[in-house]
């Protein structure tokens, strides 16, 4: 392989490295007084954020995203066939596996955490809301931080579909 060729393989090795690890742009909340409401988290009140759960059935999203207030979207989680483009196509491809589920965060919104099932295994994931990164991690780790640093401030986030679901408007 000559060397140019060698350095296009290394820059895309890179950049899908880089895009795999983080799905959203970086957001800065500030001094502000963070916290989570449902499934919108609030900066002094005022939404900066909202999780959503397209495809969603009781427990579980064929996929999880991030609606940042600029309009920015990080997809966390996006089952094989799913479109974001067109959300119904969460139910055309029917599986027992690709669903995300126990989709958690801490109070000051900080961290999500959520489960993944999919056909190899579960993962569990932590996405960090401001650096707009995420990584695996160890259920054992989530419980820690749960029990440890935390203490017990951890909001289970209700799962919103925003294509089946109604809104709640909230007062101003």
């Amino acid at each position: 392989m000559s060397g140019a060729g060698r350095t296009v393989l290394v820059c895309m090795v890179v950049l899908c490295g880089c895009a795999g690890s983080r799905p959203g742009r970086v957001h800065r909340f500030g001094g502000c007084r963070v916290a989570v409401d449902g499934n919108d988290v609030l900066c002094n009140g005022q939404p900066v954020a909202r999780i959503e759960c397209h495809g969603r059935t009781e427990n579980s999203c064929r996929a999880l995203a991030v609606r940042y207030s600029d309009g920015s979207v990080a997809w966390l989680y996006q089952a094989p066939g799913f479109d974001p483009e067109r959300p119904e196509s969460a139910f055309e491809r029917p599986s027992t596996w690709d669903w995300v589920s126990d989709v958690s965060m801490t109070g000051d919104a900080t961290f999500l955490w959520y489960r993944a099932d999919e056909e190899n295994g579960t993962r569990w994931i932590e996405y960090d809301l401001q650096a707009g990164s995420q990584r695996p991690i160890e259920r054992f780790r989530i419980v820690h931080l749960r029990e440890g640093r935390y203490r017990g401030d951890i909001v289970d986030i209700p799962l919103v579909d925003p294509a089946r679901d109604v809104a709640v408007e909230r007062p101003q």
